[in-house]
Order: C-alpha cells, then sequence, then structure tokens
C-alpha cells in the first residue's frame, strides 16, 4: 500500500471517505462536473470535503459564513460511545456490535461489516503498529477496541473528536506520527480524477508553464514536498519536529493567574505536573 497512487488508493473504500475528502469523480454539490482535489489548497493533497457547502448557497467559498447545520451531539457519537465502553468493559457481544458499528455502516452504505470474533482473531497489524497505530490495546478485545476506534475516527472526521481521543486512549505519541499525503513516484503529468486524463504536473527544472493540467514544482516552500525529493509522499511538515511528553503532556497547565489568585485567598493551587511557571508554591 505504501507506494499505492492516488486513484487506485481510492477504489472500494468505505463510501464515508467521499464525504471527508475529495475523490475520484468527485462533483461539488451544486455543480455538474468532476472535477479533481487541488494541491494548492490541501497540504497533503487530500483535500477536505465534509462540510462544504453548496455551490449554490449565497456566498458560497466565504471562511467567515456557513449555511451547515452545527451538530451538536450526534446519534453516531453515542452509538460509537456505548461501543466502545461495552468493548474496554469485556461485555461487547456481536449483538452490541450489529447495533451500533454495523448500523452505522449500513447508513453509510458500506456492505462489509464488522466481526467481533475475525477482529479479535486477528487484530489489524496496521494498527497495532508502533510507527502509524495504537500501542496500548492489549487483551481478549484487542482487535475489535481497534476497530471500533477505526471507525470513531472516520465517522466523527473533522467534527473535533481526535486529540480529545488520543489523550483519552493516553496514545499521545501517535501526536508524534508523520502526516503523509499522495504518493508519487516522481516527476511527471498524473490523472486524479480516474479519466485517464492527467491532472496535474509535478516539475523540477524549466517550468513547462502546461495549458492543459495545473503546474506543481517540486522541492521548494510554494511547491510540493516529497519525502524523497523527487519521490515519495508528500510531506508538508516534515521539517516540523514533533514531541509528546508523556508524563506531562496528558495534562494542561494550570494558568498563571489562577494560581496567583487562589495563593491570594490563602490557598495553593498546585501546578499541574511537568509544567513550570516560575511560580514557588
Amino acid at each position: 500500500w505504501e507506494t499505492m497512487q492516488y486513484v487506485d488508493e481510492m477504489q472500494g473504500r468505505d463510501p464515508r471517505l467521499a464525504a471527508i475528502t475529495v475523490c475520484p469523480g468527485n462533483i461539488w454539490l451544486g455543480d455538474a462536473t468532476v472535477t479533481p482535489t487541488d494541491l494548492g489548497c490541501s497540504v497533503t493533497g487530500y483535500q477536505v470535503v465534509k462540510f462544504v457547502m453548496d455551490k449554490t448557497l449565497p456566498e458560497w467559498g466565504r471562511v467567515d459564513k456557513s449555511y451547515n447545520d452545527m451538530p451538536v451531539f450526534r446519534y453516531a457519537e453515542v452509538l460509537l460511545n456505548y461501543a466502545e465502553a461495552k468493548a474496554e468493559l469485556g461485555t461487547l457481544t456481536q449483538a452490541d456490535v450489529d447495533a451500533t458499528v454495523n448500523a452505522l455502516r449500513d447508513r453509510a452504505g458500506m456492505t462489509a461489516h464488522l466481526d467481533m470474533d475475525a477482529a479479535n482473531g486477528s487484530p489489524d497489524p496496521y494498527l497495532l503498529s508502533d510507527e502509524f497505530g495504537y500501542r496500548n490495546v492489549s487483551g481478549p478485545n484487542q482487535g475489535v477496541i481497534l476497530e471500533i476506534r477505526r471507525e470513531r475516527a472516520l465517522e466523527l472526521a473533522m467534527e473535533g473528536f481526535r486529540l480529545r481521543d488520543l489523550l483519552r486512549w493516553r496514545e499521545g505519541k501517535c501526536l508524534e506520527q508523520p502526516i503523509y499525503g499522495m504518493y508519487f513516484p516522481g516527476v511527471g503529468k498524473y490523472d486524479l480524477t480516474g479519466d485517464g486524463v492527467a491532472d496535474i504536473n509535478l516539475w523540477q527544472g524549466v517550468n513547462p508553464k502546461s495549458k492543459d493540467v495545473v503546474d506543481f514544482e517540486l522541492g521548494v516552500p510554494t511547491g510540493i514536498e516529497l519525502t524523497d525529493g523527487d519521490t515519495g509522499f508528500v510531506e508538508h511538515h516534515g521539517n516540523i519536529s514533533r514531541s509528546f511528553n508523556e508524563s506531562r503532556d496528558y495534562f494542561y497547565p494550570i494558568p498563571t493567574k489562577e494560581r496567583q489568585l487562589y495563593h491570594e485567598k490563602g490557598v495553593d493551587l498546585k501546578q499541574n505536573p511537568g509544567w513550570v511557571d516560575g511560580l514557588s508554591y
């Protein structure tokens, strides 16, 4: 899978993928034309489509105004909370899985169901890997817990849950994982809509100034950065160092002003472990 290109990797996926990111054959709501993913507005190449408004709505394209409903508490979250809790407690049954995870998959039109015994019998090695997965899952329900976490990441994508979930699972080290985008085997023209016609051209050296495709220069801050120079994954944040302090970062620091106010009232509010704010009490 590491060297699978965009059009191929998007085939046969969970239908919800096309509700989250632009897939080959994408037609924006309110439009009639197939439009490829835009590398100019996505640092990974996977352009977000979730919550994008219908193009026929007034003032479409503004970043300060939206006509979308704001989900406050979705039923999908209730189902996933229930499935995860029962899996962690060791009381999950296949009937529970069918009433929660598989109900969500049915709603999305996904034919593949989650089988609890199969998941526990053969946990996904990707989800177990130190490089890409979760390190702190074990026990007889290891496989199904991993699958519920995958389901949660997919169903609730772009809805503000991810960081809190990682902290709740004590999986902060996941924040150190690299953020990879599309894979490109080298310079040249690429089809991103699946119609066999090139949409973009990755180049180095002399700007081709193409008329039929959009040109992107490799290896410059305003262009496309690949992991291995002229080949590899798009990695816009490759020069950013990520670290997570297991002994500190599961807690936020208590604001210095709050500690001072408590101290003035005769109560010394202790700072959370690992955080230093210069106060001696």
